[in-house]
């Protein structure tokens, strides 16, 4: 009998390793189930449409600002077909320019409570969504709105002592309790859209600094709380 050669350790890690490589791939994505649009039916919320079947959907509500979001196993394409469907019914009316790649979208919309923008990005095989709409008529009528070219920022502090907002080079004291709505008693400033950097301290405490961006015509509070300063999307 012939004795059977044995390679040495190191050549057969080698040869496995070559063998993997060239192994066909099964990307965790593709196994993924992915919907079709004739498959994705209407879940509502808040008097929004989420495609169902999901895998998580909820709401986010504020001043003059109200949304749905949603998680769906389908593509961008899937996404803004099934809104594209669904929207209309509504009377939401589509802006022209919208952004659609392979991993995100972005569509503007006209409804009858103000401007709504829908967002979608996919990753991992699942598609992740943002619809919100702004109630332009309420926030006008508050007295809170912008001049052109503008956001507005307003500050609050949900702790029960007095603190400060350092923005756009100045420093504005917050009371405790202080809430960030009113346009006749709540401290605020206007800036140019952008990303701002802001610091937000409660008296005797250390400062904690952070940055968000604001959008033209948007409204917004900044609310001192255990972790700093907390931005809040009101309109």
């Amino acid at each position: 009998m012939r004795a059977i050669r044995q390679l040495p350790a190191a050549a057969a890690l080698l040869l496995s390793a070559i063998a993997f490589a060239n192994a066909p791939r099964v990307h965790a994505e593709s196994a993924i189930k992915q919907y079709t649009l004739d498959e994705l039916q209407v879940s509502e919320i808040v008097g929004l449409p989420v495609p169902k079947p999901n895998n998580a959907i909820g709401s986010t509500k504020s001043k003059f600002l109200y949304g749905a979001n949603g998680t769906v196993q389908a593509s961008i394409a899937t996404v803004v077909a099934f809104y594209r469907r669904e929207l209309p019914k509504r009377d939401f009316k589509e802006d022209i320019g919208a952004r659609i790649t392979a991993n995100d979208a972005k569509l503007t919309l006209t409804t009858r409570e103000g401007p709504a923008i829908l967002k979608v990005m996919h990753k991992d095989g699942q598609s992740n969504i943002e619809l919100t709409v702004r109630q332009k008529a309420r926030a006008e009528a508050s007295g809170l709105m912008p001049k052109p070219g503008y956001v507005r920022i307003l500050f609050g502090n949900i702790e029960a002592a007095p603190g400060e907002i350092t923005i756009g080079g100045r420093t504005f004291k917050v009371k405790a309790g202080e809430r960030a709505d009113d346009a006749k008693s709540s401290s605020s400033i206007e800036l140019k859209p952008g990303t701002h950097a802001f610091t937000a301290q409660l008296k005797g405490k250390p400062a904690h600094k952070d940055q968000a961006q604001f959008g033209e015509g948007e409204i917004w509070g900044i609310l001192i709380g255990p972790g700093g300063g907390l931005p809040l999307q009101m309109y």
